[in-house]
């Protein structure tokens, strides 16, 4: 009659080094695909699925566009943060009153009819107010502060850019079938916004360590490596030309003669005189 083997169990000591090990396994393969394997995952951007977001340098503004083209109407608000913050609205008279250097322009919403340094200009599309909110067509904008738009038509975002501005232009490196990554952060490990096709045209808004912060012209800004990236020309946004004033117009050309009088000792008053 045979006998049967017990199965020995393992002792206290080697079951927990088992489970150490298994520990250590499981801390290696965390710390592989968390610090040094780049993150594979794709999030998509807050601001899909609003109509008309409007970025200035790469970050989204708190009010949207409303219409498109020739009649795009920028908010009051992001113009009085970005462009100009000494725009004024009268919610009496429901006016927008626009003031530069040598113009002023007052508006009334629902109207095309405007007045130009009291003077009266037609325009072509009239100021609105939406939710509460008053809304300025782009013509006179742009004539005035020379604000330049890119919109783009397939995801409806509009990148305002101000007279003045200088915008380092780029693109991503490759062919057209390669892919670089546009990240949420500055870091590998960052959610991927965009797969990249190389040549894709960027703007720089901003250097930090070895990334980018760049915009694609679809309205996708977060952070692209450097080593990934072609820079190129700078853009600068033209400043508006000021018209002269009246007195510029008389005097120009005309030559101006300065005469003065020396004054060596002053005449005594007697009415200062004091006892």
């Amino acid at each position: 009659m045979s006998r049967r083997r017990r199965r020995r169990r393992p002792s206290a000591g080697r079951r927990f080094t088992i489970f150490l090990g298994l520990c250590l396994i499981i801390a290696g393969a965390y710390l592989t695909v968390t610090e040094i394997l780049p993150n594979p995952l794709h999030e998509k951007p807050d601001w899909r699925g609003m109509d008309k977001p409007i970025f200035v340098e790469g970050k989204l503004q708190a009010e949207p566009a409303e219409g498109t083209g020739e009649q795009l109407m920028l908010p009051l608000p992001v113009l009085q943060k970005v462009v100009d913050p000494t725009i004024r609205y009268e919610s009496g008279t429901q006016s927008i009153i626009l003031t530069t250097p040598v113009r002023v322009m007052r508006l009334q919403t629902g109207q095309k009819k405007a007045q130009l340094n009291n003077k009266p200009v037609e325009l072509r599309f009239a100021p609105e107010e939406k939710d509460g909110v008053p809304y300025m067509p782009i013509q006179p904008l742009k004539e005035l502060y020379g604000v330049n738009i890119h919109e783009d038509a397939a995801t409806g975002a509009v990148i305002l850019m101000k007279a003045g501005d200088t915008i380092q232009m780029g693109a991503a490196k490759g062919q057209p079938d390669d892919k670089v990554k546009l990240r949420k952060e500055d870091s590998i490990h960052s959610p991927i916004l965009a797969d990249m096709k190389g040549g894709t045209p960027l703007r720089i808004w901003d250097s930090e360590g070895s990334w980018y912060f760049a915009q694609m012209d679809n309205g996708y800004s977060g952070y692209v490596r450097k080593d990934e990236v072609s820079l190129g020309d700078t853009k600068t946004i033209e400043i508006p030309p000021i018209p002269p004033t009246r007195a510029e117009r008389s005097w120009k050309g005309k030559p101006v003669n300065l005469a003065w009088e020396a004054v060596y000792q002053n005449k005594p008053d007697p009415a200062v005189w004091t006892d």
